[in-house]
């Protein structure tokens, strides 16, 4: 009897740390930069990484940590919440939109752009980083997990 008891208690420990855990995150983008110098996509993928790989890890601030990188990222950041999802349009400003709930976002500001066509604008420069940095973003901590 004291056997299943002292059982039962491990099993429920063991769920209650599972719930715990600080790598099941919501794909939310809401950047914050580390003391490391990368972008996190929100606080709980920082905290991911800070419990997992590097306990001095801190939040330097909140927002990207190279504010320039993505001219894009500043406007959906302003009032909407779009997801963080690749998916590009070209405006007829010439300017590159994540995906289309940032480029509707935009459009409140500016009412005479519209999309010129999907896919990024001719000379977009960032392409390639951009796609790296949604994949470093998209780390294995946020995954999917099935209790």
């Amino acid at each position: 009897m004291k056997l299943l008891l002292i059982i039962g208690f491990a099993a429920l420990a063991a769920v209650a740390n599972a719930f715990k855990d600080p790598c099941i995150c919501t794909r939310e983008y809401m950047p914050v930069c580390g003391t490391d110098g990368k972008t996190y996509g929100n606080k709980c993928m920082f905290n991911c990484e800070k419990a997992t790989n590097n306990n001095h890890l801190e939040i330097a601030h909140e927002g990207a940590c190279d504010e320039h990188k993505k001219e894009v990222e500043n406007t959906a950041q302003k009032h909407c919440a779009c997801p963080f999802l690749w998916a590009p349009l070209c405006g007829t400003n010439e300017r590159t939109y994540p995906n289309e709930c940032v480029f509707k976002c935009h459009q409140d500001e500016d009412k005479d752009v519209k999309i010129a066509h999907t896919g990024v604008c001719k000379g977009f420069p960032q392409m390639q980083e951009d796609e790296q940095e949604i994949e470093a973003i998209m780390d294995p901590c946020a995954c999917d997990r099935v209790l």
